[in-house]
């Protein structure tokens, strides 16, 4: 036998004090195409579709030359502009490392922007970049996904945003001058979350620079 869908509604608020709740089970729960006992079918799950998230460049300040027993420190700034490339809000998870750097003492990362390691970037606001009045059509892949023999013309235009690591070094006794050539990488990833597609485009998760950190004793 089947529960009245307003007796169902109504125990549903008194339950769990949701007019929602009920007003999504009442509607779960009416007779589909007026035929008794046959229940009208769940939404299917859209698909969120194409991500593409990426590292456009980086840029690096400093450091100056490291001096051995400068209790002050060398500071060395890592700017970089990333990007979200689909037409809709995309959770990442960002990374700024580096190798081959000097085994100083003291060697302090902070991400200074945006603080912390996971964010989410915003969708496209839905701009027709090449005016043919469709919107969006046209993504970063490689493609000609509207036949007008151009790629990647209009592509979603989601939030770009700079990313800013400060790395402080202190240097003392424990190293010996020199030079150290140094590799900063700097790598984005989609967070993909059920029923989500994940990002495709692996070509532009990260950017790598190379810099020569210098350690002298004077």
């Amino acid at each position: 036998m089947r529960v009245p869908a307003l007796i169902l509604a109504s125990v549903l608020v008194l339950l769990t004090g949701s007019t929602d709740v009920a007003l999504d089970a009442q509607a779960a729960s009416a007779p589909y195409d007026g035929l008794e006992g046959q229940v009208r079918p769940a939404p299917a799950e859209a698909s969120s579709g194409f991500h593409d998230d990426g590292v456009k460049y980086c840029n690096n300040f400093g450091p100056g030359g490291i001096n051995i027993t400068d209790n002050g420190g060398v500071y060395m700034w890592v700017v970089c502009e990333i990007g979200n490339f689909s037409g809709h809000n995309d959770k990442v998870s960002l990374t700024i490392g580096m190798t081959g750097e000097p085994a100083c003492v003291d060697v302090d990362e902070v991400l200074a922007t945006p603080g912390q390691h996971q964010f989410s970037l915003l969708g496209g606001g839905g701009i027709d970049d090449d005016s043919d009045t469709a919107v969006d059509e046209d993504p970063i892949d490689g493609l000609d996904n509207d036949g007008d023999t151009a790629f990647d013309e209009d592509p979603p235009n989601g939030e770009q945003k700079f990313v800013v690591l400060r790395v402080r070094f202190e240097c003392h006794a424990e190293i010996t001058p020199g030079m150290f050539p140094t590799t900063i990488t700097a790598s984005i990833d989609h967070i993909a979350e059920p029923p989500d597609g994940d990002d495709t485009n692996a070509s532009n998760d990260s950017k790598t620079m190379g810099v020569n950190i210098i350690v002298s004793d004077a």
